[in-house]
């Protein structure tokens, strides 16, 4: 028994001599480990330009790692330099004022305050306060000294005859949010141009950015990547040149602009940024040769456009987006309901309302579109008539399509849409028997926009699918322009 006794107590022994052994082992390996890091992985000194250290050696310092420097305007928004070569206007030297002075800059308000800053001659500048990229070709707004009338831009260009143009719209049109449109409408009016001018170089500039502190929250600076993007791809493609201000005046911590770059609005531009991008512009300068025939043709002398009536800038018009709408319909095998109409019989209805914040001119025939769809999901044909009215009160345009069973009205031919509307102004088509608008309402093809907006949808706009009035420019619009007109003054 005492052997067995002192063989216990030997084992203890050897038990807790093996234990400290195992403690000192895993010590030696934990501070071997914290060496290792100290000196492989933490830099010995702090640096200015908060150099990274890898392995020891600055990642600017090791030769195993390829120069990569992509121009990058916000995240979202990268441009490489090779595959934008000869695209991409890149730094160079102060091109001098020459080089501005051979230059007409084109675009909308924040174009025009080049101008206004006194930072450019009027004769260089074409900007046009609230105008949007669909109203470039077809809107007389550029003055003259010795003429009574006002030309288009391409006109006006003619006339000019440029060394190069440096064109810029996009702001006027964030609120549409419909890339492929806007890009098709720029490159329309790039063709116009240059046929206008076939000896200017044409030169895209960026659209800015808007600021944070914008109060329309229908505009997005997703919006402005998308754009410019397209842009920087359509220069490209026409093989012109793209001119990347968007970097000068972007604040990369949040995609806006810059604080001192953007005025209350959050839309216009200030004095300093226009100065920045007259800058950006003189040092990122084009190098190609000056092609005009010599001697130039006599220019004639430029004055401001009047200043535009706060009345006279165009609104959205339901009206028009329900023309478009019906168009739409009748040529696929729908039909239109003769008149007169009594809404009380509509043996069906889909209506669609969009608040005044959310539409701009512009918009009509994307919403129409986007309706013509939404109705096709659930009809395939039948007899129809439709109103587009605005409702003053609730700030909300309407666009009502009404369902109805055939009957021996609807055998009779459609009446003249320029005759007499016989509904006499009809009844409220919301089933109210009251005109919601004051104007009357008679969507069938007569009487007037029952927004009370002043629009003749069967004789001179607005909607006729029973009449067959295609013209919805009563509010503005020209059912042959998807852009509709101005955007009313945003930029």
């Amino acid at each position: 028994m005492k052997k067995i006794a002192e063989s216990k107590t030997s084992k203890k022994s050897i038990n807790g001599k093996g234990i400290w052994r195992g403690i000192l082992i895993l010590s030696s390996v934990l501070t071997l480990t914290v060496i290792i890091f100290a000196l492989f992985f933490i830099p010995t000194k702090a640096t200015d330009d908060w150099q990274e250290v890898s392995l020891g050696v600055p990642l600017s310092k090791r030769t195993d790692i390829p120069e990569v420097v992509p121009i990058v305007s916000e995240e979202g928004f990268m441009i490489d330099e090779e595959e934008y070569h000869g695209t991409l206007l890149l730094k160079t030297d102060d091109a001098g004022d020459s080089y501005l002075d051979d230059t007409l800059f084109i675009g909308d308000s924040n174009t025009l305050r080049l101008y206004m800053f006194r930072l450019i001659k009027l004769q260089n500048v074409m900007g046009i306060e609230g105008m949007g990229i669909q109203s470039v070709t077809t809107h007389p707004e550029i003055y003259w000294m010795n003429q009574g009338s006002p030309d288009t831009i391409p006109t006006a260009v003619t006339k000019t005859q440029p060394r190069r143009i440096v064109i810029c719209f996009g702001t006027n049109n964030l609120v549409n949010k419909n890339t492929k449109w806007f890009i098709e409408n720029y490159s329309e009016v790039l063709t116009k141009l240059s046929e206008a001018y076939e000896y200017a170089e044409i030169i895209i500039m960026a659209v800015p950015p808007i600021g944070a502190s914008c109060p329309d929250r229908s505009l997005s600076n997703k919006t402005v990547q998308e754009y410019n993007e397209g842009l920087l791809n359509l220069a490209k493609e026409k093989e012109l040149r793209f001119l990347n201000t968007y970097e000068e005046l972007v604040d990369r911590s949040n995609g806006a602009m810059k604080k001192n770059y953007i005025e209350g609005d959050g839309i216009h531009l200030t004095k300093a940024a226009c100065e920045a991008v007259i800058k950006y512009f003189r040092t990122h300068a084009s190098s190609e040769e000056d092609t005009r025939p010599k001697p130039l043709k006599p220019v004639g002398a430029r004055k401001e456009a009047p200043p535009r009536p706060v009345e006279e800038k165009p609104k959205f018009s339901a009206s028009a987006a329900a023309s478009y709408v019906a168009g739409y319909l009748l040529n696929d095998g729908f039909t239109a309901k003769g008149k007169p109409i009594d809404f009380k019989k509509a043996i069906g209805s889909m209506g669609f309302s969009y608040a005044d914040s959310t539409v701009k001119p512009g918009m009509e025939k994307d919403i129409a579109e986007e309706i013509y769809e939404s109705v096709k999901s659930s009809y395939s044909k039948g007899i129809i008539a439709l109103a587009g009215y605005y409702d003053e009160d609730a700030k909300t345009h309407f666009i009502m399509i009404y369902f109805f069973a055939p009957d021996k009205d609807d055998e009779e031919p459609p009446e003249d849409p320029n005759s007499e509307d016989p509904g006499g102004g009809g009844t409220d088509p919301g089933g109210g028997g009251t005109d919601p608008g004051g104007g009357g309402t008679d969507p069938g093809g007569g009487g007037t926009d029952p927004g009370g907006g002043g629009t003749d949808p069967g004789g001179g706009g607005g909607t006729d699918p029973g009449g067959g009035g295609e013209d919805p420019g009563g509010d503005g619009g020209d059912p042959g322009d998807p852009g509709g007109s101005d955007d009313g003054g945003d930029g």
